[in-house]
């Protein structure tokens, strides 16, 4: 956006994009828990590299990480 589109918008509608860009952006199909990061997720669930979920995202493998025993699956929250 440009700043004189800013201009024109209320403080309640600019306060709404930043919400939409800090919303969570990934989710662990296999849990449900959401996230805002890759790196938040990989610290939550002890994943050493959080680009091993980036590439599962991405269906270059299927699973990363486990919990109790069950592989964990990831996609992007729409």
């Amino acid at each position: 956006r440009y700043e004189n589109e800013y201009l024109l918008m209320t403080s309640s509608e600019i306060r709404k994009i930043v919400e939409d860009v800090n919303r969570e952006k990934y989710i662990c199909l296999t849990t449900g828990e959401k996230f805002k990061t890759l790196r938040e997720a990989s610290e939550y669930y002890n994943i050493k590299d959080w680009k091993n979920i980036s590439a599962c995202i991405r269906k270059k493998s299927k699973t990363c990480g486990e919990l109790n025993g069950i592989r964990l699956q990831w996609d992007y929250l729409n």
